[in-house]
């Protein structure tokens, strides 16, 4: 999507990971499909798992300081050979998250984590606004979960230095879920397995925050140290094992590593793959020999006791794994085929989301930035405030849930109102807004909603529980939906059926009909506007 050189999408997102960054480009209202972006001298291509002949612009997270006071970056670094070289500074992007103090020594330059992290993000950021001729463009990078007070700052501060005027943040959980769960409602807990070029992640999460700031609570975590570099180490070997050579030659397996890393990445789109091992001889290799592989060297364990060791994490804090939403794979390990296999099969197949794993959290945060999900879900709870006469105290009761599409498919909640006093003739409406998780009872069933002289909203019914309706919004007090009863009602008797749609422009309303009468007394009436 591009006029005259100018690019019309408005959302940057970059997910600066520990093997690859990868970076997603979005404008509103666009769908995304494949949405990764190249730079031009930094990035290379990767095989599209599923997809033969196609790839996607990845750029390796990897600096280099050359000795006369510059750097490469990149896809520059692999070319250059200077991938495991002393003054390549890798996994940047955990280093910069767990604080590390460290200062590395780079041809003479003794270099913090976070200043390579900054020399690396800066220079792409600014040849990516360059090239695509970015004139206005809100930024967006994803965040391990977990509370980071500091990663705002630190990331404006790289946007600022990059051109970019605006910038958020969405940890890596929120992202995969806005990818690939859009229907989850906030509270329920779902996983996402992380398998990338040095770790495994396995995170149980629940969705919070708000629309503008998507994030997760996290309930369990586990983590390996290993991941596709290892692979590629271990295949390299099997590589030199069949062609005769010295396995431990550090020079060999240095010269065929590249070659093995890439075979191993054309598998997870392909069934067979060779490596050339000279100029006369290659080596071929098939999903099963790398499947047989992993099995033999333990990977396929250590996978599973991470599984097992996040899910006893969740578990302490009450959440079981039945309890689960969906589990979600993401990063470039997991477009490995066997590696799927062997979560559908630990899991009930259908709860497995395999959905682009290389891109999901980036295409993700781009999607929940550029409120894509806005345009055709609710983002919000609505619920109705009420009061309980027993404990004289507040419940909440919820009308729409988020994740409700939009326009709605029928009614999204009905309800009867009965009256509180003798000769009433209006029963009303009053609607919140919750932006933190106050959740009450499903509205789907038929419960008692009253209107008391004073104004007070009241349900009756056996689910009442008190609790003050924290972080919540009266958001229809000034224009209170007024429902006509004639003739008046008589105290105690159910008088009124609501229920509720939404429209396709997020409009909530209301129609009722007079039990007593049969009648519609109102129909489509305007309630609130939602988000």
């Amino acid at each position: 999507m591009q006029t005259d050189g100018i690019w019309s999408n408005r959302i940057i997102a970059v997910d600066f990971g520990n093997s690859t960054t990868k970076i997603a480009a979005l404008a509103e209202g666009e769908i995304p499909g494949s949405c990764l972006l190249p730079v031009p001298g930094f990035s290379c291509n990767v095989p599209v798992p599923g997809q033969p002949g196609r790839t996607s612009p990845v750029i390796p997270s990897l600096i280099h300081y050359t000795p006369d006071g510059g750097h490469l970056i990149g896809s520059q670094v692999t070319a250059a050979g200077f991938r495991d070289d002393p003054a390549t500074m890798k996994w940047m992007s955990w280093y910069l998250h767990s604080r590390s103090p460290v200062r590395f020594k780079a041809n003479g330059r003794l270099v913090t984590y976070p200043e390579a992290a900054s020399d690396f993000l800066v220079q792409v950021l600014t040849a990516l606004r360059e090239d695509q001729g970015f004139r206005t463009a809100d930024l967006v990078f994803v965040i391990p979960p977990g509370p980071d007070e500091d990663a705002g700052g630190w990331f404006a501060d790289i946007a600022g230095k990059s051109g970019f005027s605006s910038v958020r943040v969405i940890d890596a959980p929120a992202a995969a879920a806005a990818a690939s769960l859009p229907d989850i409602r906030q509270g329920d807990p779902f996983m996402v397995i992380d398998i990338g070029g040095n770790r495994v992640e396995v995170a149980i999460v629940t969705g919070g925050g708000t629309s503008d700031s998507p994030r997760s609570r996290v309930l369990g975590s586990a983590s390996a140290d290993t991941g596709g570099d290892v692979i590629d180490r271990w295949l390299c070997e099997e590589v030199l094992h069949r062609a005769g050579l010295n396995t431990d030659d550090p020079g060999a397996a240095a010269q065929l590593l590249p070659a093995c890393r890439e075979a191993k990445e054309a598998l997870s789109a392909s069934d067979y793959a060779t490596v050339r091992v000279t100029e006369s001889e290659t080596v071929s290799v098939t999903g099963r020999d790398l499947a047989q592989m992993l099995e033999s060297r333990g990977f396929f364990t250590t996978v599973l006791s991470t599984i097992e060791r996040g899910l006893n994490s969740a578990f302490s804090r009450g959440y079981t794994e039945a309890a689960l939403s969906a589990v979600i794979m993401a990063g470039g390990t997991s477009s490995i085929p066997c590696l799927g296999e062997l979560v559908k099969t630990r899991f009930t197949a259908g709860r497995v989301i395999i959905d682009q794993p290389l891109d999901v959290v980036v295409r993700g945060a781009a999607v929940s930035s550029c409120g894509i999900s806005r345009t055709d879900r609710i983002m919000h709870e609505y619920a109705i405030r009420v009061w309980n006469p027993p404990t004289g105290a507040f419940d909440l009761k919820t009308l729409v849930k988020p994740g409700t599409p939009v326009p709605s498919r029928g009614p999204v909640a009905r309800l009867r109102i009965q009256a509180t006093y003798d000769g009433q003739s209006r029963m009303g409406i009053s609607l919140y807004e919750q932006r933190e998780a106050v959740r009450g009872s499903s509205c789907q069933s038929f419960r008692e909603l009253v209107m008391c002289p004073s104004g007070i909203v009241e349900m009756a019914g056996a689910e009442d529980r008190p609790g003050e309706p924290v972080g919540s919004t009266w958001i229809n007090e000034r224009n209170l939906t007024l429902i006509p009863v004639d003739p008046p009602a008589v105290r105690g008797e159910p008088r009124l059926e609501v229920w509720f749609s939404i429209d396709a422009s997020r409009m909530l309303r209301a129609s009722a009909r007079d039990i007593r009468t049969g009648k519609l007394v109102m129909e489509n009436i305007q309630v609130a506007q939602l988000r």
